[in-house]
Parts: C-alpha cells; structure tokens; sequence
C-alpha cells in the first residue's frame, strides 16, 4: 500500500485488520510461550527471600544453650522480685545498699540517682512498687501501699498516661533488673 500524501511506500503490517484483534492475538500468543528465565528468576527469588527470613534462627540446641546462660547472668525478663524481697533488701539499708523500685511491673535499678537514697526527694519510694503513686502522681504513703496489677487496674485515662510517662522515663534512665512477681511467694520456714 503506498501513501499518498508522503510519496513514501507503507506497509500496513496487519494487513488491512483491525488493529485490536492484532494485539489481541499477540498477547495469546505471547502467553503461550514457555521462557524458562521467569521461573529462574521466581525461583531465585523465593529462595533470597527465603534465607532473609530464616538467617537470625538458631538451632534448638543452641537457643536453649542461650537460654541457659541469660538465666545463670541474671537476665531482666527471667528475673523476678516480689514486693516484699525489694522492700527488705533493695531499699538502699539492707546489705546491698542497692536501690531498686517497681513500676508497672518492671523492676529497675535507681541506686546512682540522688532522688532515691535516703535524704532524697523520693527517697519513700526506695523498694517499692511505685506504679499507684505514679498514676496518681503523688509521693503519699497511701499510694505507694496500693497494690498495682497492670491487667486488673482500673485507672483513668489521664492516671495511665501519668504511669506510662513514668515508666517511659525510668526506661530511659535506669537500668532494667527483672520484672515484679504477681503474688507475694510464701517464706519457707526451716
């Protein structure tokens, strides 16, 4: 077929059909082609993706060797103090002269701060579950005996946010030494 208006010789290479039904065909036909490379590239990426998950994974035997050495060097999330434990020794008098408080259930080690020991502003909350006084935020001796349990507490919004503001800061400044038992254990008599 030759155009007229350019002088030039064009082939229509559909041969005078419609366009639509060219490409339509095209697509069938490409789509019935089997290119190995896309299952290559399938495959390899499944197995990238694959090693990405999986490459922090330890052995069983290990992870419990692990285990075992952050219980025996004292590891925060498997240590547990009751609230009597932190009153009679973690108070900044008994023979440790450590200081240790609680908030929301996280046990943490005050002892560099001033404003714990004695003669310090918040010297009454040296062993102490300090949760309630916080939420409240007060240093009253009527808080700092309530008993907190961060899944029965029933505290308003503006109490929850006083106590997680708390705990935030003492997060960021203090070092975390294990977590607040959930009932009193018994003393063994001997």
């Amino acid at each position: 077929m030759v155009d007229p208006r350019a002088g030039l010789n064009f082939v229509d290479p559909t041969g005078g059909s419609d366009p639509t039904e060219t490409l339509t065909q095209e697509y069938v036909r490409a789509r019935e082609e089997f290119d190995p490379i896309f299952y290559v590239i399938g495959l390899v990426a499944f197995v990238l993706l694959y090693w990405v998950i999986n490459r922090d994974k330890k052995p069983a035997a290990e992870t419990k060797k692990l285990q075992e050495e952050a219980v025996a060097a004292g590891d925060p999330k498997k240590t547990f103090f009751t609230r009597g434990q932190l009153w009679e020794e973690y108070n900044g008098k008994g023979p440790s002269k450590k200081v240790y408080l609680a908030c929301n259930d996280t046990v943490f080690d005050v002892t560099e701060s001033p404003h714990y020991c004695e003669g310090g502003g918040y010297a009454a909350f040296a062993g102490r579950d300090v949760s309630m006084a916080c939420a409240f935020h007060s240093t009253e001796e009527k808080y700092l005996q309530m008993p907190y349990d961060s899944e029965t507490a029933r505290l308003k919004i503006d109490q929850e946010q006083n106590l997680m503001m708390f705990y935030m800061n003492f997060c960021k400044k203090y070092k975390i030494v294990g977590k607040l038992a959930k009932e009193e254990e018994p003393k063994k008599t001997q």
